[in-house]
C-alpha cells in the first residue's frame, strides 16, 4: 500500500532531525573543547554549517508535508485581499530578505480579492524572488503588482527595481528562464515548496519581459477552480 506524500515528508524529516542532533552535540563539544586559533576550529565550524543545511532540508520536508495534508482537506485557502499578502511580503523582507524589496500595491490591486494561505503564498513568491536573484546576477528583486482591470488574474511581477543601472554578466542571459523552474537543487527544498503552493494557488510563473524578470499571474477569487 502506497504512503501518502504529507507522510512521508513527515517521516523524512523525523528520520533526518534523530542523527543530526546526534551529529550537532558532538561536534559542539569538540569545538568547546580547542582554543579559538586551533587549527581543527574552522574544520568543526564547517562541519556545523553543512549538518545545519540538512537540518533545514528537514524542516522544510515537515512544512511541505504540513502543507499538502492542508490542501489534501481543502482546508488551506481563504478569501484575502491582495493587500494582506503584500503586507506578509513586506514583513518577510524586512527582517530577512534584505535584497528583495516590496512596493505598495496600488488601491485598485490591493482591494483585488484571492483565495490564499497568504504566509504560505507570501514565503513562495519570496523563495521564487530569490531564485530569480541568484539565477540572474541582480543585486536587488522587487515585488509589485501592476495596475490591472477589475477581471481576470493579477500579475504580480519580481523584477529589479525601475531605474536599476546594474547589467548581469552574459552568463546569467537566461536566468529568467531557469528561475521559472522549480526542480533545480540549490535551494534545499525550498522551491519544491514554493512550486507546490503556487500551483495550489492557481499560479503561473513566466519570464517577463525584461531579461532579469519573471511574471507571476494568480486567479482572482472568482477565477481560482
Amino acid at each position: 500500500m502506497a504512503v501518502p506524500w504529507p507522510k512521508v515528508c513527515g517521516i523524512l524529516a523525523h528520520e533526518l532531525r534523530a542523527p543530526l542532533g546526534v551529529l550537532q552535540g558532538y561536534i559542539r563539544l569538540l569545538e568547546r573543547q580547542r582554543l579559538d586559533d586551533d587549527p581543527e576550529r574552522p574544520m568543526l565550524q564547517a562541519m556545523l554549517e553543512a549538518t545545519g543545511r540538512i537540518t533545514t532540508i528537514a524542516r522544510q520536508a515537515s512544512d511541505l508535508g504540513t502543507w499538502l495534508q492542508a490542501v489534501d482537506e481543502e482546508a488551506s485557502l481563504s478569501c484575502v485581499e491582495y493587500a494582506g499578502l503584500f503586507a506578509a511580503l513586506a514583513d518577510r523582507t524586512s527582517v530577512g530578505h534584505p535584497q528583495i524589496r516590496v512596493k505598495d500595491p496600488s488601491p485598485q490591486v490591493a482591494m483585488r480579492t484571492l483565495r490564499a494561505d497568504v504566509d504560505r503564498l507570501a514565503d513562495a513568491l519570496l523563495s521564487t524572488a530569490e531564485s530569480l536573484r541568484h539565477e540572474t546576477g541582480e543585486d536587488v528583486i522587487e515585488i509589485a503588482a501592476p495596475d490591472s482591470h477589475r477581471t481576470g488574474p493579477v500579475t504580480i511581477q519580481l523584477a529589479p527595481p525601475a531605474g536599476s543601472t546594474a547589467v548581469p554578466d552574459a552568463g546569467f542571459e537566461d536566468g529568467a528562464e531557469r528561475a521559472a523552474s522549480f526542480d533545480r537543487s540549490g535551494s534545499g527544498l525550498a522551491l519544491i515548496i514554493a512550486a507546490y503552493v503556487l500551483e495550489a494557488h492557481g499560479a503561473r510563473v513566466t519570464p517577463g519581459e525584461h531579461r532579469s524578470s519573471l511574471l507571476v499571474r494568480i486567479a482572482g477569487e472568482g477565477d481560482l477552480t
